[in-house]
């Protein structure tokens, strides 16, 4: 919108003269009675008196123009009709309709100009900036704006007037302030006339008069207004409505009764603040009748009942806004209706002794409300803690001590968590007795130690020699650094090193137990020494700093800033450190005198003007750096010394360091006059192998001992640098020769696993044995030597095994077999185990050398299935050969290389063809692989075989069980017995107790040709609920296959109960007439006499054996 501008006149060098008699004024009230009518309208702009003039009209002056921004009346207009007479003061600006000439010469003709004000024709207003009157305005017949801009003030003995004439139009005079940016401070302001209504609004206006009288109605909207006046009304009008305003009006005089403000029509009051009270005791209330909305009215008056005493009551209605401060002072109440409030409760004040009313009853401030804190110094807070759904939003305060918070700070982050001093837990200095030790587990913690060191903690003294641990990680800020490592936006609490001055410098222990710190941050570009230690003359260790910066201007360290003749080992950065001068460093910004020892740097390290900058250490003046990596940016400006490991090494010692040669690619020192073994710069590749990891590992030596692997350490397939306290790594050769005889490495590689790699044992005469060592070759230590078969016991196959002496002496080594049927078994070397499992107990020695027998029963119908058998040792981890064989296989070879001359020989073939026999025929009862029958190919011509001496042998009556019962028949019987043919050949006897007989394993014994059988070849299970058991005797031997076993089964106190059988007792029933109706009979027929000629094979082979 363009601002438009507006010429009115400065009358220069004359001022107004203010100076009237009663005379004059008088008349002038009569003269402007007689005209008949008034008006209305808006604001406009005034100019200033500044020059007095004699008399009652105005001089010849200087005219001054003055220009005025037309938008500061946009929006008001003129309204309704001029008035035929209007004066201010005793100037006559409109007489009979007719605006006067105000004598200014170019002056707009509709502009009447004094000074400060004007009058507007155009627009009807008489414009007041910071006008000064001396005498009424008077608007007579018609209506009139005045409008206010400035500080504008009449005498308080004059007023200004509207009134209408008998002619009965009703006039209205508006008085706008132009939303507060004028006032006007007047005597009474009176509209209208008896009998005569006339309007007066107040708009936005700041008003202090002494009465407003109006015939009419009387609106005020966003107004301040205050009236005083020695009358019993003060404010009074026909109708009257207030908008979002503040009245307050106030009856002085103790002479009149009646209202304070009154109306012939109820008041209607919304969204205003109303102060109306009454110096003088009466009956009439002090305001008439109203209608209240979202207001607070206080009504003042005197009791005449109460001796004249003074009376303040406040009213709030609605939601309300005060628009001025309210005390309500002792002995006062203010009420809220039900539901009502104040909005802004901070200008509302209850003295003590005020009451506080809500509907009519007493509110009693319930104190359950919010809560909230605010900082007062340094040693309480103020705890404020609000009524709960009180209308005045009542807040009282509490004093309350630090509330410190899990990370260890007070809610006002200026107090901290004292670290815990412990006495009997840590011995920091290994001189074998507990010392005193602050264990830090928190930021506030942290920050405590620090102001202990430094001196700086109130009541406290200080202690630069403090020990001190780490329990726990620490985070102090978080996310100081970008994920490129430079700095994040934000605001960060700010770090004070520990140590900040020479005579302040830590001389203690500080261990962290291998935690971290982290969201350390310091920038001061003029600061030194800066680190998580400022200067260190004790011992570091064990801690890591993440995600922290660090600026200063010397001697700048994520570690320490300045490690003066201490010690830091097993540190590391991972933040970022920079300097405006000299000597900056990842780990120590300068290290004179100190040692540093297994730490690294992986932040980035910065320098400018003239600085040593390095990736461990800035610089190295007579101290000792040793075991350390810089994988971290290194940077500095043309005029500083830059070095991968240091800027500088002054007379220093630096040893076995290194430093990641594809980051920074210059020197590993920059300025070096010192010794140097062993620091160069490796490439990611090759710290990624973990060799750096080994040769850091190899370089140290703690309390002259040679490290054993628990300091520096790297995952290799994982970790693309070493670390602390990571998984060991180990330098693994390659060799060309064995094992035994490798020669000269022809390579190496890293690995987390010890682990050399050989070439293969040369092994030209195929006898399982290296040819250059002599080690046996098959990957654990074992060579099969050769097989045998067992003969006259149960059939198996045995393994006769050469072992090496690591084999030997494993615990754990075994034979593991793999039957036929799938299930496994084991026989351990030597040693008795928890699985049950047993040792081998038989070796035999041939030509000094020992072999180990492992055997392997299977049963009958399994002789041309194949065994598997595997030695197994080192918990698992080393296996051997697999070797697989049949009992068939080895009879074959027995028969084929045995010699029918002699009777040894002879009776061996027989004893092979009958067990080759037994196996064919259990075959074929079994069904099982009866294509490759055990039996095929067998020429049994032998008389042993012939079908009728084996049945006649069989039939014979001394073969048939026999039970002899010395004991009660009616306490045990014999129920079963019956031969079982598994991978063992076994007797199995059913007998049946009596219901109150009480069965123990004493009872039962098996004896052979007299000699009672040891109870670890039977067991005794109980077979049913019925009180019968089952004697099982395990692994009948093929010679003892015609014999009878006596069961003997003895009560206490009696004779036992005995029962003879054996394989031929089996036999025998089988080939009896009484098993002919059993499903194929014929198959087990012959399966019985394969076993009866087998077992007199057996027999006759024992015979022969024995005598050889």
């Amino acid at each position: 919108m363009r601002m438009r501008k507006r010429k009115c006149i400065k009358r220069a060098g004359k001022r107004v003269c203010m100076q009237k008699s009663m005379a004059v004024l008088l008349s002038a009230a009569v003269a402007v009675t007689m005209v008949p009518s008034v008006g209305t309208g808006n604001m406009a702009y005034a100019a200033e008196v500044t020059e007095a003039v004699s008399g009652n009209g105005i001089a010849d002056a200087e005219l001054e123009v003055l220009t005025v921004d037309a938008d500061e009346t946009e929006g008001t207009t003129a309204t309704g009709k001029k008035p035929q007479y209007l004066t201010i003061d005793s100037i006559q600006i409109i007489d009979n309709g007719q605006l006067q000439d105000d004598g200014v010469s170019g002056n707009d003709t509709a502009i009447y100009q004094g000074t400060n004000w004007y009058y507007d024709s155009t627009k009807n207003q008489l414009v007041l900036d910071g006008a000064s009157v001396s005498g009424h305005i008077f608007s007579i017949d018609g209506d009139l704006s005045i409008i206010l801009s400035g500080t504008n003030t009449m005498k308080s003995e004059m007023m200004i007037q509207s009134i209408s004439t008998e002619s009965g139009i009703a006039p209205t005079l508006e008085i706008n302030g132009n939303n507060h940016n004028g006032s006007l401070s007047c005597g009474t302001i009176s509209v209208g006339k008896d009998g005569l209504n006339s309007n007066l609004n107040i708009i936005g206006a700041t008003l202090e008069t002494s009465e407003i009288d109006c015939s009419g109605s009387v609106t005020i909207e966003n107004s301040h207004v205050v009236a005083n006046d020695d009358s019993s009304t003060v404010i009074s009008g026909d109708k009257i409505k207030i908008v979002d305003s503040y009245v307050e009006a106030k009856a002085t005089t103790e002479r009149y009764e009646g209202k304070v403000i009154r109306s012939n029509q109820p008041i209607n009051v919304s969204g205003s603040q109303i102060v109306v009270s009454r110096a003088l005791a009466c009956l009439d209330p002090v305001l008439s009748d109203c209608s209240f909305s979202n207001s607070v009215i206080t009504k003042q008056w005197k009791d005449a009942d109460t001796n004249n005493e003074t009376v303040t009551k406040t009213y709030v209605y609605g939601t309300a806004t005060l628009k001025e401060d309210l005390t309500i002072a002792s002995g006062e109440s203010i009420e809220f209706e039900s539901g009502a409030s104040i909005t802004n409760p901070e200008k509302l004040t209850l003295a003590e002794g005020a009451s506080l009313l809500v509907n009519g009853e007493a509110h009693t401030h319930n104190t359950d409300g919010d809560v909230t804190y605010t900082w007062k110094d340094d040693n309480e807070h103020i705890k404020n803690v609000a009524c709960k759904d009180c209308p005045i939003g009542y807040v009282t305060t509490e004093t309350e001590t630090h509330s410190i918070g899990e990370n260890g700070f007070c809610a006002c982050n200026e107090v901290y968590q004292p670290a815990e001093l412990t006495t009997d837990k840590y011995d920091m200095d290994g001189d074998g007795s507990k010392d005193a030790v602050y264990e830090i587990s928190n930021a506030g913690q942290l920050y405590w130690f620090a102001g202990l060191v430094n001196g700086s903690l109130s009541g406290v003294t200080q202690n630069t020699s403090a020990n001190v641990v780490l329990t726990a990680d620490i985070v102090v800020n978080e996310n100081v650094l970008k994920p490129d490592g430079t700095l994040n936006e934000g605001t960060f609490k700010e770090w004070t090193p520990i140590g900040i001055y020479f005579y302040k410098s830590y001389g203690g222990l500080f261990d962290g137990q291998n935690h971290t710190i982290s969201g350390l941050y310091f920038s001061q570009g003029d600061k030194m020494y800066l680190g998580l230690f400022g200067i260190n003359a004790g011992k570091i260790s064990n801690v890591g700093i993440l995600d922290s910066y660090f600026c200063g201007k010397v001697s700048v360290g994520g570690v320490c800033g300045y490690n003066f003749e201490g010690t830091i080992t097993n540190c590391y950065n991972a933040g970022s450190v920079s300097g405006t001068e000299n000597y900056v460093g990842g780990v120590s910004g300068d290290n004179s005198q100190g040692i540093i020892t297994n730490c690294y740097n992986v932040g980035s390290v910065s320098g400018a003007e003239n600085c040593y900058v390095g990736g461990v250490s800035g610089e190295n003046y007579n101290g000792t750096i040793a075991n350390c990596y810089n994988a971290g940016s290194v940077s500095g400006t043309e005029d500083c010394y830059v070095g991968g490991v240091s800027g500088e090494n002054d007379n220093g010692t630096i040893t076995n360091c290194y430093y990641d040669s594809t980051i920074y690619t210059g020197n590993a020192i920059g300025d070096d006059t010192g010794t140097t073994t062993k620091v160069e710069g490796k490439t990611i590749d090759e710290f990624k192998t973990g060799e750096i990891a080994y040769l850091l590992s190899q370089g140290c030596t703690i309390d002259e001992v040679t490290y054993d692997g628990t300091i520096w350490g790297q995952t290799t397939e994982k970790d693309t640098y070493p670390t602390l306290g990571g998984s060991k790594v180990y330098k693994n050769a390659t060799y060309k020769g064995c094992e035994g005889k490798p020669g000269e490495p022809v390579s190496y590689e890293y690995s987390n696993t010890e682990k050399n790699t050989y070439g293969d044992h040369p092994d030209a005469d195929n006898d399982g044995k290296c040819d250059d060592c002599g080690v046996i070759i098959d990957g654990i230590g074992a060579k099969l030597a050769g097989y045998s078969l067992s003969l006259t016991g149960n059939i198996g196959v045995n393994f006769y095994m050469e072992l090496s002496d690591d084999i030997v002496n494993d615990a754990s080594a075994y034979m593991n077999f793999i039957l036929p049927n799938g299930t496994t078994s084991k026989v351990y070397v030597n040693g008795t185990h928890e699985d049950g499992s047993t040792a081998t107990t038989d070796t035999t020695v041939k030509d000094g050398v020992t072999y180990y027998v492992f055997t392997c029963e299977v049963a009958a119908k399994e002789m041309t299935s194949h065994i598997k058998a595997q030695m197994i040792g080192n918990n698992g981890e080393k296996t051997g050969k697999v070797y697989t064989y049949t009992v068939k296989e080895y009879a074959d070879y027995i028969l084929s290389h045995t010699s029918a001359e002699g009777n040894y020989g002879s009776a061996t073939i027989q004893l092979v063809k009958g067990m080759l026999n037994y196996g064919g025929a259990t075959q074929k009862y079994f069904g099982y692989k009866t294509d490759q029958l055990a039996s095929d190919g067998l020429a049994l011509t032998e008389p042993v075989f012939g079908d009728t001496s084996i049945i006649n042998f069989i039939k014979t009556e001394t073969n048939k069980a026999v039970i002899t019962n010395y004991s009660d028949p009616d306490k045990i019987t014999f129920k079963s017995a019956y031969l079982s043919l598994n991978s063992t050949t076994d007797l199995c006897v059913s007998v049946q107790f009596a219901e109150d007989v009480t069965v123990q394993e004493d009872m039962f014994a098996i004896l052979l040709d007299s000699t009672e059988i040891s109870k670890n070849q039977y067991e005794i299970t109980k077979i049913n609920e019925e009180n019968c058991y089952k004697i099982t005797l395990h692994g009948i031997k093929a010679s003892q296959l015609q014999k009878k076993y006596e069961f003997e089964v003895a009560l206490p106190d009696t004779g036992p109960a005995v029962l003879k059988y054996g394989a031929t007792s089996y036999a025998y029933t089988v080939m009896s007439s009484a098993c002919d109706n059993i499903n194929n009979i014929e198959s087990l027929r012959e399966v019985v006499k394969a076993l009866y000629a087998y077992g007199s094979c057996a027999q006759v082979y024992e015979s022969y054996k024995n005598k050889n």
